[in-house]
């Protein structure tokens, strides 16, 4: 989830406080609501919102900026502390495998992940079903390639998937800023190996695409080397996408 402002208007008798690491905003007549300062970019406040000390300081130190407004709603004055200091994606990595909790969570972000790089795989290749298992997914896959070419597509794939794995592992290194992060920082699991197994599925609409001769014509490893670079673009778009929605998967557990 990305900061948003805060607004507090007038024409209510808003009281702020700090609780912990979050804004507790108080108004007659409406349950307390607590605001993370991590998911605030700005406070806006009418000038007649009591603030307590300790919650404008917390703003400040979290360097979460505060304007107060008069009552035509023109500013009267800004609040601002020090920059706000973003956490890297290896730091939340890094706190993440740590945690107890990690199993579970990385579990959920995996396999809703993988729901999703499913489902655009077969409505992409126009193989409409309903819920999905990986396994029935793959087979109507791979019975589309093979109509399609004459012949089994498991080497080509296996061949698709060996070579995405050395981009994976360099984009990873890359993105975690740490390549000890990218291989068994936590026993069992592989980073490449697991963002592999979730590409591997946009490499479908890529073989759907691929002119009949290239496959026929090529040895699987020749066939995937040049099939990976051709499409280099797309592959980096979906990393890319893959990798932001881990980063705020993190970000919304952790911050």
């Amino acid at each position: 989830m990305s900061a948003r402002p805060l607004y507090l208007d007038a024409g209510r008798r808003w009281e702020v406080a700090l609780d912990e690491r979050a804004l507790e905003v108080r108004c007659e007549g409406r349950a307390p609501v607590r605001f993370p300062l991590s998911r605030l970019s700005r406070v806006v406040s009418h000038r007649d919102a009591q603030w307590q000390t300790e919650a404008l300081l917390g703003c400040l130190e979290a360097g979460v900026p505060v304007a107060f407004l008069n009552a035509r709603g023109e500013p009267v004055g800004w609040c601002f502390g020090p920059r706000r200091k973003e956490t890297s994606l290896a730091s939340l990595l890094r706190e993440g495998l740590a945690h107890p909790e990690w199993d579970d969570r990385y579990g959920s972000w995996r396999s809703g992940a993988e729901r999703r790089e499913i489902l655009g795989a077969l409505m992409a290749c126009r193989l409409h079903r309903r819920e999905p298992t990986a396994v029935d997914a793959r087979a109507a896959l791979f019975n589309l390639h093979r109509r399609r070419f004459g012949v089994p597509m498991g080497p080509h794939f296996r061949a698709i998937r060996a070579a995405l794995h050395g981009v994976v592992i360099s984009d990873l290194a890359k993105a975690f800023s740490d390549p000890a992060l990218v291989a068994y920082a936590r026993p069992g699991l592989h980073f490449g190996i697991e963002f592999v197994a979730l590409l591997e599925w946009s490499a479908h609409l890529g073989l759907v695409r691929t002119p009949f001769n290239e496959v026929r014509e090529n040895k699987p490893l020749e066939f995937a080397a040049r099939f990976v670079e051709l499409r280099s673009e797309i592959f980096a778009s979906h990393f890319g996408r893959l990798v932001g929605s881990f980063e705020r998967q993190l970000r919304d557990w952790l911050l």
